[in-house]
């Protein structure tokens, strides 16, 4: 039994300090009714850093929601005590009480447990459930465990407060730490949600799976705004959407903001990564696949803001991607990586379709994108994992009309029959954006 999820229902965060480091919260906002989670609840976040950079519970504080922000390491201690109002623990959190030596690392690394490093400092641990009695709460509704080494540890110190839990995420950067914590948890009633990431997300077992009510569309969009710097591109790309697909749909974006024009029940899926300093950098496009396969576990489409739709299409059209058989030998680096894919698709006797010269949409799912990034885990720099991806998964192609315009020309010419319209960087010009704006005039339903 699969519980449908509706859209009207979700409402996510733009700030990234209000998304959680890998889209936690929205996560939890998407799937707030399935989930079980309250308006208000009570969360706890443990190594909670300057309690602001990527934060997993500042998002519930400033929604009314109380709880424990625990962070031992004493240079964040004014940071904390200046951004947060919500109850503030300094102690370390493990199996056992005392005095205990803390690692300070650079940043967001510092800890009870790994390697110990040339700064140490003395703090006092305290089990979870003892603090939770001391500060008067009964029950946890989200709880998030980031200590660098001894996750496992802390959440065995919740005690009897386990079974009140409705979702738990722990960071396990490698599989061996994913496989511990499933363990673990599994013992404890626990199952494995998602993976967004470096964090596991798990829920009771009770928790029934669910699909979607509509079908996701992700477009991953450049930090700097694309090719206008204001992602003059991207409004085309969604006119086009809201014209020509036939169905129910939601629109996200893949990147570390969202434009100032877009509506706000555009879900942002935050792909950047937080270093040890606390500065965010934006992630590459493997990278933010991998995580929005996360997100959207059940499948999605893959979309890019220089692609248009030119005809109508539904569900089940728009889930076979534009192909060729055509591989181009030698070339820029980008043609050099494809044809890189083509003979190992051959030396696999895999089929051998070009999903990526032209791109489009493509139809994704966590499995999918997991299972192929394993299989080809050098994926370096600029690489076709479109092809890679759909031809090991056997996906059916189409041939029609697809247009791509590859040189800037004063001449926009796209025959009649075309189904998509896809431009390279250079093309986009003042004749394009004529044609567009001639061919897609009035806003979309996700422009302000």
């Amino acid at each position: 039994m699969y519980l449908k999820i509706k859209m009207e229902e979700n409402i996510t965060p733009s700030d990234l300090n209000l998304t959680g480091q890998h889209g936690e919260i929205p996560y939890v906002l998407l799937h707030k009714e399935r989930l079980g989670i309250p308006d208000k609840g009570v969360f706890i976040e443990l190594g909670g850093y300057d309690g602001v950079t990527a934060s997993q519970s500042l998002w519930f504080e400033k929604n009314g929601w109380t709880g424990i922000l625990i962070e031992p390491d004493p240079r964040y201690k004014e940071s904390i005590v200046k951004n947060r109002n919500c109850i503030i623990s300094f102690s370390a959190i493990g199996d056992k009480e005392g005095i205990v030596p803390f690692y300070q690392r650079n940043g967001q690394l510092s800890g009870t447990a790994g390697i110990p490093s040339l700064n140490v400092v003395q703090v006092k641990m305290k089990r979870l459930d003892k603090l939770l009695e001391e500060k008067g709460l009964d029950h946890v509704d989200y709880i998030n465990i980031d200590t660098e080494g001894n996750e496992l540890d802390v959440w065995d110190s919740l005690g009897k407060y386990k079974k009140t839990v409705k979702v738990v995420v722990i960071e396990t950067h490698y599989k061996p730490d994913v496989e511990k914590a499933k363990e673990i948890l599994e013992r404890d009633g626990f199952k494995i949600e998602t993976q967004l990431n470096i964090n596991t997300v798990f829920v009771p077992k009770e928790i029934p799976p669910y699909e979607l009510d509509y079908l996701p569309v992700v477009f991953p969009l450049h930090h700097a705004g694309g090719a206008d710097g204001r992602n003059g591109e991207l409004k085309y790309a969604l006119r086009s959407w809201d014209k020509h697909y036939k169905g129910k749909i939601r629109i996200a974006i893949a990147g570390a903001h969202k434009p100032n024009w877009i509506t706000d029940d555009v879900i942002l899926i935050p792909c950047v990564k937080v270093h040890a300093n606390g500065r965010m950098k934006p992630k590459g496009l493997k990278s933010s696949v991998k995580t929005t396969a996360g997100f959207f576990h059940q499948g999605f489409m893959w979309a890019y803001d220089d692609v248009v739709l030119l005809k109508d299409e539904t569900e089940e059209t728009i889930k076979n991607a534009h192909a060729t058989t055509k591989w181009k030998h030698g070339g820029g680096r980008w043609q050099r990586s494809c044809f890189k894919v083509f003979e190992r698709l051959q030396k696999e006797g895999l089929q051998d379709f070009n999903f990526s010269s032209p791109h489009g949409t493509y139809y994704l799912d966590y499995s999918m994108v997991v299972e192929s990034f394993n299989d080809w885990g050098a994926m370096k720099g600029r690489f076709p994992f479109e092809s890679w991806i759909l031809n090991k998964r056997k996906c059916k192609p189409k041939f029609d009309q697809f247009t791509r315009l590859i040189k800037a020309n004063i001449n926009i010419v796209v025959p009649e029959t075309s189904a998509m319209l896809n431009w390279s960087g250079n093309c986009w010009n003042e004749p394009l954006k004529k044609y567009l704006q001639e061919k897609f005039p009035e806003p979309s339903r996700w422009e302000k």
